[in-house]
């Protein structure tokens, strides 16, 4: 089972920390749900951690769960007539691990650890974010 901040519970931690793309205080955890999962195309983690326990949980949807980092891996070079509804399979299809995949959880490991997991979140968002709206306008 996941840890308690990992079941919703609300991490004071970020109370001295604000990033500079905003405020850790709007964000608020929730327990991820069969209903969640299954409304989604894509479910994104920050660690494998994270993906385990989704997979014992709900095996059936194993090829939609992928770490943050290998879907922007992927997502850096997606061919040019990719078609939103294949995304998936695509990345599915290709893909690996890699170390950078994983965002270190920065639980109560102060500002520096902050700092590092948002700009790695930020990185591989500025990669995700444009790669998904170009394939939505096709």
């Amino acid at each position: 089972s996941l840890p308690a901040r990992d079941r919703g519970q609300q991490d004071d931690s970020h109370n001295d920390w604000t990033y500079e793309t905003g405020s850790a205080h709007q964000h608020i955890a929730r327990q991820l749900t069969r209903g969640l999962l299954e409304e989604a195309d894509l479910v994104l983690t920050m660690g494998p951690d994270h993906r385990r326990w989704i997979l014992d949980a709900w095996p059936q949807h194993g090829r939609k769960v992928l770490l943050l980092g290998q879907a922007a891996r992927v997502m850096s070079d997606l061919p040019a007539d990719l078609e939103l509804d294949r995304l998936v399979a695509f990345l599915w299809a290709r893909r690996s691990t890699d170390p950078s995949d994983e965002v270190q959880d920065p639980y109560k490991r102060g500002p520096e650890a902050m700092a590092t997991a948002a700009r790695q979140i930020d990185a591989a968002m500025d990669v995700i974010a444009p790669a998904l709206e170009r394939i939505a306008q096709r």
